[in-house]
């Protein structure tokens, strides 16, 4: 059985201009919604944008207000640091 629909409004929210994962050519891509709403079901996001189109989309539906924060849902930042190979637990510890 699936959870109902949840509604999150945010300040600011900026999505991906595709669903397929962007190279390197399209990592400015990035669509910006403010308002912004994001509607998640069974702990996935099902529809994101600006908040008046996504509002009319799903009538009736509450929304949780997030406040001032920006949300950027999909953005993975997978950088490395390679100076920093193998372990930090001596750092840590200081």
């Amino acid at each position: 059985m699936s959870e109902p629909l949840r509604a999150y409004r945010c300040a600011v929210l900026a999505t991906p201009s595709g669903c397929v994962p962007a190279g390197a050519a399209r990592l400015a891509d990035v669509r910006v919604h403010a308002p912004g709403w994001i509607v998640v079901r069974d702990g996935m996001i099902a529809d994101a944008g600006a908040a008046h189109e996504v509002a009319a989309r799903h009538p009736g539906l509450r929304c949780e207000d997030l406040g001032a924060g920006v949300v950027v849902p999909g953005f993975v930042d997978a950088h490395t640091h390679p100076v920093f190979a193998g372990t930090r637990e001596g750092e840590f510890e200081q």
